[in-house]
């Protein structure tokens, strides 16, 4: 150990603040020549580089940073501190960190200062901190001396496994159990092959995702996050793919830091199982650390039991022992959470450590007493509901209803246009069974799955697209969603019943336990109310205040007598007089500026607006407004915004068109209460568009532009002015599939709160 005047530096504490903001240019940055000194230090770590700070700040966390320097600015020591709101209090979080000497008393106590006094200007009442340390009596009466509380609470696992790189490949081989070594050489023969993935993988990586976490019980991360992920750490992170007969099946992302790497994430589908994609991943994995220069692979995380027993085994030591070395039967391990994984993870030749867990530096005493107490009772309350999960899931996967055969065809669709000509073939067709709006949900965390289904196993041609959340991330059940479908002739009510009944079949596949559609069906004629009629008496029961609402107001847009209002005549003349007069003017674009984004996210008047906004955006956002026009099939999406003369924005209107058919998607107002003349000037332009698009109607929902809707707010005046008529619709219809098999386990009240209506 350094003696203490070796190690003493003069205290320079400095703080960095971000806002949450996907523009790049408001991230937080830390100080200068941060990931150099974190890569280079002993207790650097992944968690506490700068790209991996400006990951969390995209998902809410707010940055910050205490830093420790020389008398000649050099970096001693220093941490980037997390912060967010939980259980009603400010909380600080140190993620592999703070980085310091812990063997130098001076930068120890110089970093507990920073910390508290970064806690103090950004008002947070306890910091959290999960240094990479080992777990030893020297460590925790070292963290105890300087204030820090052992935390009831730990975010990264504690224990871990650690391998070794030094030496060659055979060296590696050599230090794993016999079935491991077989497996890698196996994967071998069988013609896996190991490649470093890019941007263009990175679907195929959602998709394995999604997968892994139907497979485990768990609610994977959006796209959007992974994606930031590899954008923001781009020197850090490598992608791994393990293809078999040019399918991809098993993918991991490879950390690296320093002269360290981590086993970050991981995922894989069921096939090709025989040719042990994931063993020749880990080894791969391990072959491309050590050439970066790393000298060990933290297989991130075990039960931390069996790293308690392995610190214990060693006594004081510090190290942990070999996994073949504790007292424990493995065909006995429960068959849930880490011990599954460490199954596998315990045969590539690691050893198992422990790490000091979580420490809390309480700054208002009074409520760091408060927040471990409500910890407690959180931790109690979770392992309750994770026996009662347990028992849950046992339960449905007993009376899980598999005994039923196909009786019809079905196909996935992976081809965009091919997807989105399906839907435009249909006459009761919808925007939201477009690609585009599933692409959409999935950035908010739904499952897309695209169906051709069929009662002629050689003819599908019924274009089904299902959203598909899991209920909670510890059940292994999900729920599903038909938006702006099925696509189905509802003339036919044998042919309805028939897709109806093999979409249910595959739900239940898919472990789903209930399903909720919103047909297009105009209920104002005999088809459409017999199809209320059969949905009601097979099971379907209508959804109050459902996505799909029980009417909507459309103009239609003939070619030989379309509904565009004259400027000179007819209701729509004086309110663009009114409007012109007022200074309003309509900015319309296939573009979205920051303005106009800041303009529809801030608008918020009810739950869910701002995600409703935010998916907006992103529809408007990703389409590829090169390919569309008038003579092209590829749907279109258009924002209005309608200004004042100061050009401050006091409507915005997200209109979209697949096919020949355009429809209003989302409505924000400046202000409650919404004015005649912008709602009339915005529908203008609106229509105008669609002509040009040889649109037959716009579908103008069921609120005709008007955040009211009602006669009162002004609703009679817009649709005179647009020439849009009411026309009710069936709704939305919502069905259990399981009920006879487990409504008795979970009461349907129940499920009804964890999934209410949209």
């Amino acid at each position: 150990m350094d003696s203490i005047s070796d190690c003493t530096v003069s205290l320079s504490f400095a703080t960095v603040r971000g806002t949450v903001a996907a523009a790049e240019a408001d991230l937080f940055e830390a100080a200068s020549g941060w990931d150099d000194f974190v890569g280079t230090h002993p207790s650097g770590h992944v968690l506490q580089l700068e790209g991996w700070a400006r990951l969390k700040q995209r998902v809410g966390w707010q940055v910050h940073q205490a830093v420790l320097a020389g008398a000649d600015g050099t970096l001693q020591a220093g941490a980037l501190v997390l912060q967010q709101r939980r259980l009603g209090l400010s909380l600080g979080y140190v993620p592999g960190g703070p980085v310091v000497d812990w063997s130098c008393p001076a930068d120890v106590d110089g970093i507990r200062t920073a910390l508290l006094q970064c806690a103090r200007t950004h008002g947070m009442h306890v910091v959290k901190i999960e240094p990479d340390l080992p777990d030893m009596p020297t460590h925790r009466r070292q963290l105890a001396r300087l204030g820090f509380r052992p935390s009831g609470q730990t975010v990264q696992p504690r224990s871990t496994i650690k391998v070794e790189l030094a030496g060659s490949d055979a060296d590696l081989l050599g230090r794993m159990k016999s079935k491991w070594r077989y497996n890698v050489r196996r994967a071998r023969r069988a013609g896996t092959q190991v490649r470093v993935g890019g941007s263009a993988d990175l679907e195929r990586w959602h998709a394995l995702m999604q997968a892994t976490g139907r497979r485990q019980g768990f609610a994977p991360h959006a796209p959007s996050y992974f994606e930031a992920a590899f954008e923001l750490l781009p020197d850090h992170l490598e992608l791994l793919l393990a293809d078999v007969e040019g399918e991809t099946v098993a993918a991991v992302v490879l950390a690296l830091c320093g002269g360290s790497a981590w086993y970050l994430w991981g995922a894989s589908s069921n096939r090709h199982r025989h040719a042990m994609p994931n063993y020749a991943l880990h080894f791969a994995a391990m072959q491309r650390a050590r050439a970066a220069g790393a000298g060990t692979y933290d297989l991130w995380g075990i039960p931390d039991s069996l790293g308690a027993v392995a610190t214990a085994m060693r006594g004081a030591q510090g190290q942990g022992d070999w996994p073949d070395s504790l007292p424990v039967d493995l065909a006995r391990l429960p068959q849930r959470d880490l011990w599954t994984v460490y199954r596998m993870k315990q045969g590539f030749g690691g050893r198992i450590e422990r790490r000091v867990g979580a420490w809390d530096l309480p700054v208002d005493e009074l409520a760091w007493r408060g927040y471990a107490v409500a910890v407690n009772l959180q931790d109690q309350v979770q392992r309750a509901l994770s026996e009662a999960r347990h028992h849950l899931r046992s339960t449905l996967e007993r009376g899980r209803p598999r005994e039923s055969q196909p009786f019809g065809s079905c196909s996935d669709v992976a081809d965009p246009v091919a997807w989105n000509q399906s839907i435009i073939g249909c006459r009761l067709s919808g925007w939201q069974q477009s690609w585009q709006a599933g692409e959409a949900a999935r950035q908010v965390g739904w499952s897309v799955r695209r169906w051709m289904l069929g009662l002629e196993s050689d003819h599908p041609d019924h274009a089904v697209q299902v959203l598909l959340r899991r209920l909670d991330p510890s059940i292994p059940v999900s729920v599903a969603e038909v938006r702006d479908g099925p696509c189905l002739d509802w003339n036919g009510l044998a042919e309805v019943a028939g897709v109806l009944e093999l979409l249910e079949h595959l739900l239940t596949g898919e472990d789903c336990v209930g399903v909720r559609i919103s047909p297009l069906v105009p209920t104002n004629s005999a088809v459409g109310m017999s199809a209320l009629s059969y949905l009601e008496a097979n099971g379907w029961r209508p959804v109050a205040h459902g996505r799909q609402g029980v009417s909507t107001w459309k103009s239609p847009l003939g070619k030989d007598n379309a509904l565009l209002p004259d400027s000179g005549t007819g209701t729509l003349a004086p309110a663009a007089d009114v409007a012109a007069q007022a200074g309003l003017a309509v900015v319309t674009s296939a573009c979205v500026n920051a303005r106009h984004a800041q303009f529809l996210k801030d608008s918020v008047w009810g739950p869910g607006d701002r995600a409703r906004s935010e998916a907006a955006l992103d529809v408007l956002t990703t389409m590829d407004s090169s390919r569309s026009g008038s003579n092209c099939d590829h749907p279109e999406a258009r924002l209005f915004v309608v200004e004042n003369r100061h050009h401050d924005p006091v409507m915005a209107v997200v209109a979209v068109r697949l096919g020949c058919r355009a429809s209003v998607q989302r409505v924000v107002h400046a202000v409650q209460g919404a004015n005649v003349e912008p709602c009339l000037l915005a529908g203008r332009s609106i229509l105008a568009w669609a002509r040009r698009r040889d649109c037959v109607e716009v579908d103008w929902g069921s609120t005709l532009l008007n955040a009211g809707g009602s006669e009162a707010n002004g609703t009679a005046p817009i649709a005179e002015g647009l020439g849009a008529a009411r026309l009710p619709m069936a709704g939305t219809w919502q069905k259990w599939l399981w009920q006879g098999k487990w409504a008795n386990q979970v009461p349907l009240p129940i499920v009804e709160r964890i999934w209410p209506a949209p």
